[in-house]
Formats: structure tokens, C-alpha cells, sequence
């Protein structure tokens, strides 16, 4: 029983692990500006009132969104990774 608990740590930890390298993957590929915002936001923690007025848009509003669109180029950009990941297990 103990033997399969930490079978299951061990592979929550090594999915946990894929999943970060593709993340960090994906964000090589996302590309600017949707990089820099996502960083601003997440990394350095700036409001959408500072990444608007850093990158140019024009109100906090249009920031937020195009925060969004950067999230769903993303999640597609990892898919994709994830896809790729299991093609090559399944060949």
C-alpha cells in the first residue's frame, strides 16, 4: 500500500515536472508582446493599470484582454506540447 502511495507521488511529481518544461516551452514560443505581459503580470506581479501604461494600451481594460488572448495562445501552445509528448510515447 505504502509502495503505491509513493508510485503515485512519484508520478504526480514527474507530470508536475513535464507539465512545467512545456509551459516554459510554450512561453519561449508565445512570442512578444503576449511574453512580456504575462510576465509583467505573473512574474513581477504589475497591475493591469502598470501594463497598460508600460506596454502602450490604451486603458486597463484592453491590457486585461489581451491578457486573455496571451492565456489562450498559451493553453493551445501547451496542448499542442502535450500532444506532441504523447504521439511519441504512443510510436
Amino acid at each position: 500500500m505504502i509502495e503505491m502511495e509513493i508510485a503515485g507521488d512519484s508520478q504526480q511529481a514527474i507530470q508536475k515536472e513535464l507539465d512545467l518544461k512545456m509551459v516554459s516551452k510554450a512561453l519561449t514560443l508565445i512570442g512578444e508582446p503576449c511574453h512580456q505581459l504575462l510576465d509583467f503580470f505573473y512574474f513581477s506581479k504589475k497591475s493591469m493599470e502598470e501594463i497598460s501604461s508600460s506596454m502602450g494600451y490604451k486603458n486597463p481594460e484592453t491590457a486585461k484582454n489581451q491578457k486573455y488572448k496571451c492565456m489562450e495562445r498559451l493553453r493551445k501552445l501547451v496542448e499542442d506540447e502535450r500532444k506532441a509528448a504523447v504521439s511519441i510515447i504512443e510510436d
